[in-house]
C-alpha cells in the first residue's frame, strides 16, 4: 500500500500524525493531506476481494499567536508569517 501524501504543505510527525506547515486563516482550507491509496495489483491476492480501506483522522489545532505551536508541537519546519512575529493576525476580509 501507498499513501499519496502532500510532503509539500505536511510534515510527517510520529505516531501517524501529519502537521500542516502553514498558520491558516479563519474559513480557509488547509491543501488536501492525502490525494490517494494505491495498492500493488501484483501482491493483492483474493483474499481482500471486497475488502474494505478505512482512513480514520483525528484532528487538533492550536493559536498561531505566540508561537503555541512550537511550544506544543516543536517540529522543525513549522513557520510563522515572518521571522521574529509574537504574534499573527488574519488578514483583514
Amino acid at each position: 500500500m501507498n499513501l499519496v501524501i502532500d510532503e509539500e504543505h505536511w510534515t510527517a510527525g510520529a505516531e501517524n500524525w501529519y502537521y500542516y506547515r502553514h498558520i491558516v486563516s479563519e474559513g480557509v482550507p488547509t491543501t488536501k493531506l492525502l490525494d490517494g491509496v494505491t495498492f500493488s495489483g501484483a501482491k493483492i491476492t483474493n483474499e481482500y476481494q471486497d475488502a474494505t480501506f478505512r482512513i480514520v483522522v483525528t484532528a487538533e489545532a492550536v493559536q498561531a499567536s505566540n508561537y503555541a505551536f512550537v511550544d506544543e508541537w516543536d517540529l522543525p519546519g513549522m513557520t510563522v508569517p515572518a521571522a521574529h512575529v509574537d504574534a499573527w493576525v488574519a488578514p483583514a476580509k
